[in-house]
């Protein structure tokens, strides 16, 4: 890996670069409502499925973006719905949403209603909601979206709980677009680093922070997942951890925070016909794969992405953190402070400044905040908060 250092203000880049020769992959994709009973496509039907939303070419997609959510939140996607039209200034490339819910046992009349209403519902056919099933959710977002919005500059997924500010997320996806970087780009506001074992799969020696941490990490024994060492392990870990003796370790590798992260077009095409994602896809559905590694969907994701060539990790922010923090972080004002006390003092801001006079769920040592410089906020749990990271985002 290749770090460059980027102008003042642009995003971090980290290159990433593997080769592997993509070849046309097959897998079923997912159900948009009205929901037909033909909905979801044959295993050999490779045909990309046209999107209402690529009809309309006088005004291009800038972002397609799937959020993560369950059948019985509706209230909640109501709100985030009602705030979307802030990603959409006139005269600008647009951002699409879809709610990404799985439909095995959902109240299909109820979701029928809302997704005739508002046309934003995406009920991936065949799939019970849990947290094992988050991995595979995600990874059929994007294989939708690449079959179905192939016309976005850029597919992106997000929790229900990121607040995303849109002039900032805006101005980054611009500086992407117009920056001399790989067309293969994987974008997040965080990355850690981590190894894999392919044969078991399971991850191993994360989460590094940086490329020389994960191998400090390699070896381990405190190491999230454990260490990468199969001397230092036990069976008591994996049934067959003594036979993964001298097996490959495939990393160090990054891999974006799971608040949010996407790809450009280029990566998207590269999945929709790349044999291991769709491997991926259906190892995840038959439960291959251990319970943990079916739940840490941001971990998969970036092993997917390690197999993409000349692909360019790309941090949005200013470099140094700046990007994203936790709604109701602990100590989180103080510490986005200092970040830049020089730029708020110039603006006759201090910590303060950056709260919306209400505490979290926490109590007294966890008031909500959001400062100018961040382009999303994770942990806004409900309508109320939502407003008030809203309003926050007008006021900077």
């Amino acid at each position: 890996c290749v770090c460059k250092r980027p102008a003042p203000g642009s995003p971090r880049v980290a290159e990433d670069t593997r080769t592997l020769e993509p070849r046309r992959a097959r897998y079923p994709i997912a159900s948009t409502y009205p929901m037909k009973k033909d909905a979801q496509p044959s295993r050999t039907n490779t045909r990309l499925i046209n999107d209402a939303e690529c009809s309309n070419t006088s005004t291009p997609i800038l972002l397609a973006l799937g959020i993560l959510s369950i059948p019985h939140k509706g209230a909640t996607r109501a709100y985030i719905r009602d705030s979307m039209t802030a990603a959409n200034p006139p005269g600008e490339e647009r951002v699409v949403h879809r709610f990404v819910i799985a439909g095995q046992g959902a109240d299909f009349l109820g979701l029928n209603r809302e997704g005739k209403a508002h046309g934003d519902l995406l009920v991936l056919d065949k799939m019970s909601e849990g947290s094992e099933s988050l991995s595979e959710k995600s990874l059929r977002w994007f294989m939708y979206a690449a079959r179905s919005i192939p016309c976005a500059r850029y597919v992106a997924k997000a929790d229900p709980d990121t607040y995303i500010v849109w002039p900032k997320m805006r101005m980054q996806l611009g500086r992407m677009t117009s920056g001399h970087l790989s067309p293969r780009l994987y974008f997040g506001v965080h990355c850690d680093w981590t190894w894999m074992l392919p044969q078991v799969p399971q991850a191993c020696g994360c989460c590094g922070f940086t490329v020389s941490h994960a191998w400090q990490l390699r070896t381990r024994k405190n190491a999230a997942w454990g260490s990468c060492d199969f001397a230092n392990r036990s069976n008591a870990e994996h049934p067959k951890w003594s036979q993964q003796h001298g097996s490959p370790i495939d990393g160090p590798f990054p891999y974006a925070a799971g608040l949010f992260y996407g790809v450009s077009a280029p990566v998207v095409k590269w999945l929709a016909t790349s044999p291991f994602f769709a491997n991926a896809l259906r190892s995840l559905r038959r439960s291959v794969w251990s319970a943990r590694m079916r739940y840490t969907e941001e971990l998969v994701f970036g092993w997917v992405m390690r197999q993409v060539p000349e692909l360019t990790t790309v941090v949005l922010g200013q470099g140094d953190g700046d990007a994203f923090d936790n709604f109701d972080a602990a100590g989180g004002v103080q510490r986005a402070f200092r970040q830049a006390s020089e730029c708020y003092l110039r603006y006759g801001l201090t910590a303060s400044n950056f709260t919306t006079g209400s505490f979290s769920k926490w109590g007294a040592c966890c008031p909500e905040w959001l400062t100018p410089r961040q382009v999303l906020t994770h942990h806004v749990l409900d309508k109320a908060q939502w407003q008030r990271a809203s309003a926050m985002a007008k006021r900077w």
